[in-house]
């Protein structure tokens, strides 16, 4: 099962996981809005012929991400619930989110202009 944790104890494995389903950063790369990457280097990752490129930078924002999740939910008040699976499409199930976290509010909370309620997903950017 691919957990952020995963991510962090067992990178190969969480890489493992990761390669039979398409996300968020994939579909960047495939209408080339991801500067980083190109369609075919994400081609031979996906097929286990080139090793993950996401570097220092990826690892860090990794690493943070617990810390990131607990600010913020203690500036909000909220809980915010580790999401431990990528969710896949129930039809097309090799699209999928690795989604940092779950809110469910049982009152609406303002966040700058915006207000929140019920339930929603939550992702963290450092």
């Amino acid at each position: 099962m691919a957990t952020n944790q995963l991510l962090i104890d067992d990178r190969a494995a969480w890489l493992k996981e990761r390669s039979t389903y398409l996300g968020g950063t994939d579909v960047a790369v495939l209408l080339g809005k991801n500067p980083y990457k190109t369609p075919a280097q994400l081609f031979l990752e996906k097929t286990g012929q080139l090793q993950d490129s996401a570097g220092r930078k990826a690892e860090m924002g990794i690493a943070l991400e617990p810390y990131l999740r607990r600010w913020v939910a203690e500036d909000l008040g909220l809980t915010i619930d580790q999401i431990q699976e990528p969710i896949r499409d129930p039809e097309y199930p090799f699209l999928a989110a690795n989604v940092d976290g779950s809110i469910d509010l049982d009152q609406p909370v303002t966040f700058g202009d915006r207000v929140l309620s019920g339930g929603s997903l939550w992702e963290g950017k450092t």
